[in-house]
């Protein structure tokens, strides 16, 4: 099988949310020693090898996979909040994700990437532009968008549904070479929330290739123009009352938080209106806690793509999880819940309907 990959190691620490100096005590060796295998400055010894299967519960032939880690770009709630150690989680997670994708559509035929690479700077174009454009190439129809998801997936781009860890991270973006862009979207989020983050990181997709200071605010105008375009709501954003916002939550299919700023950024109302409406949803407790839940959004083509291999391509489970280098059950507790797949037994064979 070759050598082991220096890099595998680190991205199997990091998704199972050790510190090199936990893990090397948990291993029994020093943490200088570990610190080498990943630099790789020495060669993985067999028994730390097999340490290393052992304690991270991964099998051998994911230590020798020819992995990199990308990294994403990210919308979160409080970047100061997060910890390192969670970050590196997330992304080595997501990265993991992203390379059991790459193994997966080398075998398939898959759809054409309908998603443009549009930049602010170029012909004058604003974040809320090239938003109208997106919609106007999807032939998305006017005023509120049903499903978002079944839009960016059409064009291509994977969405997948994560356990982060954490609720100080919404979503994260990966844009790899010669690859489909990958949306990866914290699971825990509401309805609402979770159609704006993944319009958010349709922003950060369509236009950024690397970070900026402006990149946040960027998203945040992409992603309100495209849930939310201003030609077709301006008016309905005019006399806005708390029961107003309440109604206009469940057409838009966006928060009522979201509402108040998006009238506000469009100026149907005062700054003034806007503190109180503010201040009234805090009083009613609804800055944490809104009424009436958005259904979420469930995405489907990576279920559509496992269901290839399983379906079509006459691969048992135990094969595409040799593929994938993992176990059965990782296989279950990253893509069953994720994707709607349901685990069935029959005879001696898993199959997933």
């Amino acid at each position: 099988m070759g050598e082991v990959n220096p890099e595998m190691v680190i991205i199997a620490r990091e998704s199972r949310g050790y510190s090199q100096s936990a893990l090397a005590q948990e291993l029994g060796i020093p943490q200088g020693k570990l610190s080498k295998i990943e630099t790789g400055t020495i060669k993985t010894p067999n028994d730390v090898l097999s340490n290393l299967t052992a304690t991270l519960s991964y099998p051998e032939e994911f230590f020798f996979q020819r992995g990199r880690i990308y990294p994403g770009i990210s919308y979160h709630r409080k970047r100061k909040s997060i910890a390192q150690k969670e970050l590196y989680y997330i992304d080595a997670n997501t990265n993991i994700r992203r390379m059991h994708f790459e193994k997966l559509i080398k075998n398939i035929e898959y759809p054409d990437i309908k998603i443009p690479k549009l930049r602010i700077d170029e012909e004058n174009m604003s974040a809320e532009n090239i938003a109208l454009a997106v919609r106007r190439l999807w032939l998305m129809p006017k005023g509120p968008a049903d499903n978002i998801t079944d839009y960016i997936e059409n064009a291509g781009c994977i969405i997948i549904h994560c356990d982060f860890g954490t609720r100080m991270m919404d979503g994260l973006s990966i844009c790899s070479p010669a690859m489909p862009p990958m949306m990866f979207i914290n699971k825990n989020l509401t309805g609402d929330r979770l159609r704006f983050t993944i319009a958010h990181e349709l922003g950060h997709i369509v236009m950024h290739d690397y970070p900026t200071l402006t990149m946040e605010d960027e998203a945040n105008k992409f992603a309100a123009e495209f849930l939310m375009p201003e030609n077709d709501i301006y008016y309905e954003l005019e006399n806005i009352t708390i029961d107003r916002l309440v109604s206009l939550k469940i057409r838009w299919k966006v928060s009522m938080q979201a509402l108040l700023y998006r009238a506000a950024s469009l100026e149907t109302i005062t700054e003034r209106s806007k503190q109180y409406l503010w201040m009234r949803m805090g009083q009613s407790g609804y800055r944490t806690h809104e009424p009436i839940e958005i259904e979420l959004e469930k995405p489907s083509l990576y279920k559509e793509i496992i269901d290839t291999y399983l379906d079509s391509m006459d691969y048992t489970l135990d094969d595409l999880c040799q593929l994938l280098c993992i176990h059965e059950d990782e296989f279950h507790k990253m893509y069953s819940e994720t994707s709607g797949l349901r685990l069935i037994k029959k005879s001696n064979d898993h199959k997933y309907n």
